[in-house]
């Protein structure tokens, strides 16, 4: 637990990312003990992309890379966990771009995944995502790099399906390490080697009571986040779709109970036409 700093209960969850074209492989899952150790046994000849996760904690992505390992070896490391609160800010340290540029470096994906995913889970989270680019440029320039990456980060968010009111995107340019850990919590595991960071992606938790903005597209008085009909006239009792008469909704049901497809490519079977 990042707060207390006592030992808490989690999964931590391993994938290897060999193969950029499969994608993350999950390779094993470790469950933590009631003093929050864990262990688990992995192959060598893969890089490897590890976090703990727990309900109502965020954690934060990290990797070992045992490509080149040959002889077996022992690696230890305390895994933080923070409370998903508002107020909360946490370092994204996988989330990085091309040197100079504004383009998502290939590890960056699985930690937005994540984020992505903790979103999801939290539907009334409202976050503020901040960048900071490294010391190359003038001011100025250093300022809209940051502010571009953060946009990124958000674009990729509501692509995910996250809607845009709940991800702000701020750009910070160039900060010291005092100035940023004025600004969020550090952990040791963020402090190794700055110097090869390029750029640092931080989050911070607004809110957890958002509320969507009240849009009805079709004027029947259910918001469209709410309506799985959001441009045709319904009832609340249809879910705001069109109300169905009892009789026709059976015809309905008995057609779908019959209809067949096949299996392998997918299309309907000729028993279903009637």
């Amino acid at each position: 637990n990042k707060d207390s700093g006592s030992p808490m209960q989690a999964s931590v969850v391993f994938r290897s990312i060999n193969d950029e074209s499969q994608g993350m492989q999950e390779r094993g899952v470790a469950r933590s003990a009631d003093d929050g150790s864990f262990s688990i046994l992995l192959p060598s000849g893969h890089k490897y992309a590890y976090i703990a996760e727990a309900d109502n904690y965020m954690g934060l992505e990290r990797y070992i890379n045992l490509n080149f390992t040959k002889e077996y070896s022992e690696f230890s490391q305390d895994l933080y966990l923070t409370r998903i609160d508002s107020g909360k800010s946490v370092l994204l340290p996988s989330v990085t771009f091309g040197q100079f540029g504004a383009e998502l470096a290939e590890e960056a994906y699985a930690e937005l995944k994540h984020l992505s995913r903790i979103m999801v889970q939290n539907p009334f989270m409202r976050v503020k995502i901040g960048s900071f680019s490294s010391a190359m440029f003038q001011s100025k320039s250093n300022f809209e790099l940051s502010l571009i990456r953060s946009r990124v980060v958000r674009d990729y968010l509501v692509g995910e399906g996250i809607h845009p009111n709940r991800v702000v995107a701020r750009g910070y340019g160039n900060a010291d390490d005092d100035n940023i850990g004025n600004l969020i919590d550090i952990t040791r595991a963020d402090k190794i080697n700055p110097a090869l960071l390029n750029g640092r992606m931080m989050m911070e938790i607004l809110t957890l009571t958002w509320e969507p903005p009240f849009i009805d597209a079709d004027r029947d008085g259910i918001p469209d986040h709410l309506d799985n009909c959001p441009n045709i006239l319904g009832t609340p009792a249809n879910k705001g779709c069109p109300s169905i008469a009892n009789d026709m909704q059976k015809v309905l049901d008995n057609a779908m109970r019959n209809c067949a497809f096949n299996d392998k490519r997918g299309v309907l079977q000729p028993i279903s036409y009637r």
